[in-house]
């Protein structure tokens, strides 16, 4: 008897999860029609992004690199500095193995700067 009230349980938490998730997509559908016009067709894939896509995962590891330096030393390295550049190259080949080409560390620590600031900023106007 225990284990068909345990089954019951989880079933309902099945049932539970999918009403939940199938109000989640009715929403975001509303909400993107209201934002978007109604004859937007949602079944459709988006357009591709204009550009380049953002090397995300090594934006992330400088960004984290960056953070690590800034409370060891004091202060945030310097977008030419080779120690720095040398710390990226070894923490971005343990976590995704050997790169191939090198990526420009000078342009990515710009980049990852710039996400953190506009990640920042969002968080205050949100608080």
């Amino acid at each position: 008897m225990r284990l068909d009230e345990e089954l019951f349980g989880h079933l309902t938490n099945v049932v539970t999860a999918e009403t939940l998730i199938d109000n989640a997509v009715k929403f975001l559908i509303e909400n993107a029609k209201r934002n978007y016009g109604e004859e937007t067709d949602f079944t459709k894939p988006a357009p591709p992004r204009r550009g380049r896509p953002g090397a995300l995962e090594i934006q992330g590891i400088v960004g984290a690199c960056a953070d690590a330096w800034k409370e060891l030393i004091g202060k945030n390295p310097g977008k030419n500095n080779i120690k720095f550049h040398d710390l990226l190259h070894a923490a971005a080949e343990t976590v995704l193995g050997p790169l191939d080409p090198e990526p420009d560390w000078e342009h990515q620590i710009v980049a990852a700067r710039q996400r953190q600031s506009r990640w920042k900023s969002a968080q205050k106007s949100q608080d």
